[in-house]
């Protein structure tokens, strides 16, 4: 509905009047009601009547040439337009909430060390590395972005954040130009296939074959996580059927639970076994050929390495992997 004809480009001062028409307070009602599903509820949240925030809605959907939602008996819910607005609309408030914070922080003298890293490794690794952080005598705030593979390299080369703790893969580092950018190993990782202890895998003395494994049912994580991409890769190298997990699940708290149960089998990394795994609960699966470790790195621009709170936090860094890798 609406839009332009196929292969006629946009006409870029159309688009800019649209962007400008655009206020912040209307994305965020795009936003609520994607999240609430009601008019009623949305209108609340922003202190408006249920009328207004219609009219709010309709002017948005007058302004695109296109429906943004679909009204059902069950509430509202987005169409296919709607979800590239909401998509446009959440990144936009959370940049705004960004800034403004930034700003704030700025005029304090309050700027914090900004990190972006794969959630697994923000609660294992980046947890322990900020208690000996925290044992020094600066006492710098620290803001974590908990990003996914791909997006984090993207803040880092923005200035969003300062530093990158991520994987050593082609995937997160081919953007970063090696010149530019202080590249460390500050630990090595390893995966390895988890399974309960009452599993009839856990009586296995033997190391088993990847193929062994194809027909056992996986809680993995959804694409495009890293856990997820390195067993699609084991799938491809081994040239073994493709795979469809019995369930996914993106937190590793909720994958252990459901391994614990005996509901399935997962793929782990040594962090989150460390930190989370009761040791009478899991058992690990021996399996030919064993996955190869992969590197953990600290990564920063040049023009910033050499600043007291990022030697600091790298050294943290240095202290935990020694103390995990004795």
């Amino acid at each position: 509905m609406g839009g332009l004809p196929p292969g006629e480009p946009p006409d870029m001062d159309m688009l800019r009047q649209l962007i400008a028409k655009l206020r912040l307070k209307q994305l965020e009602l795009i936003c609520l009601l994607a999240e609430y599903g009601t008019l009623r509820a949305a209108a609340k949240v922003l202190n408006m009547t249920p009328a207004a925030a219609s009219k709010s809605l309709r002017e948005i959907e007058s302004l695109l040439k296109t429906s943004l939602f679909d009204r059902t008996s069950n509430g509202m819910t987005l169409t296919n337009s709607g979800t590239l607005v909401f998509d446009y609309a959440k990144g936009t408030l959370d940049n705004t909430r960004l800034l403004i914070q930034n700003i704030d922080n700025a005029a304090n003298g309050d700027t914090p060390i900004k990190i972006a890293t794969p959630p697994f490794i923000a609660w294992t690794f980046l947890s322990q590395v900020l208690e000996d952080f925290y044992q020094k005598p600066q006492l710098n705030r620290v803001r974590i972005h908990e990003e996914r593979l791909g997006d984090s390299s993207k803040l880092l080369e923005s200035d969003v954040v300062d530093v990158l703790i991520t994987m050593k893969s082609s995937s997160e580092l081919a953007s970063l130009g090696l010149n530019e950018y202080f590249i460390k190993t500050v630990l090595r990782q390893s995966w390895n296939v988890v399974c309960a202890r009452g599993n009839s895998l856990a009586k296995r003395t033997e190391s088993l074959a990847w193929s062994d494994l194809v027909n056992q049912r996986w809680i993995l994580p959804p694409y495009p996580t890293y856990t997820r991409i390195l067993f699609n890769q084991i799938i491809h190298k081994h040239e073994l059927k493709y795979i469809n997990p019995l369930v996914e699940a993106t937190n590793a708290t909720t994958t252990l639970s459901l391994i614990k149960r005996n509901i399935g089998i997962g793929l782990l990394s040594d962090s989150v076994i460390r930190a989370m795994a009761e040791p009478n609960m899991f058992s690990i699966v021996p399996v030919e050929p064993a996955l190869e470790h992969v590197d953990i790195v600290f990564v920063c621009k040049k023009k910033i390495q050499h600043r007291p709170e990022i030697t600091s936090l790298l050294s943290s860094c240095e202290t935990i992997s020694k103390t995990l890798e004795r």
